[in-house]
């Protein structure tokens, strides 16, 4: 079989007078997987964890201030790319939730990876989630919320069950 590290590579597509790039690392259901800060990722586990399961889409992000959910809704157009889940952290979370507002037909599920809380005894359930709700197309879409405290072997679980992989 294949390992998850093998089967990374660069691809680009031009969507609306722009050429974007974007790692694919893994395979199976397609993931958008936005973590990283200053090229420093956060969470390096949960990508190399989830890669073993899904097909990660890690774009190349623009350099040049731009409407963020919006690029990544040109990215996803294309690909040709729907019903494709996102994976947040950080500073991308509010951007996954407008992408979903924005691509309801591009978007399935989201998951955001919370900071840990400092100095508070409350925490997420992690299995507690809603829905967002876009008020111009009038669709649900399913997010769930996981802590970066907890242990990474429990937030893969979490994110594979999630979206329905074993």
């Amino acid at each position: 079989m294949e390992s998850p590290q093998a089967a990374e590579a660069w691809a680009e597509i031009r969507a609306h007078d722009q050429v974007m790039r974007y790692r694919r690392l893994g395979v199976g259901k397609s993931l958008l997987y936005l973590d990283s800060r200053s090229g420093a990722e956060i969470c390096p586990d949960l990508r190399e964890g989830l890669a073993g399961s899904f097909r990660l889409i890690v774009p190349e992000l623009p350099t040049a201030q731009v409407h963020l959910a919006g690029w990544l809704a040109d990215l996803l157009e294309g690909m040709g790319a729907n019903n494709v889940g996102v994976v947040a952290a950080e500073r991308f979370c509010v951007t996954a939730i407008e992408l979903a507002l924005l691509g309801v037909d591009q978007i399935g599920r989201v998951v955001i990876v919370c900071p840990e809380t400092r100095g508070h005894s409350r925490r997420f359930d992690a299995w507690e989630h809603g829905a967002l709700e876009s008020a111009s197309r009038r669709a649900n879409i399913p997010m769930l919320l996981v802590h970066r405290g907890q242990s990474i072997d429990e937030i893969i679980g979490l994110v594979r069950s999630f979206f329905g992989e074993n």
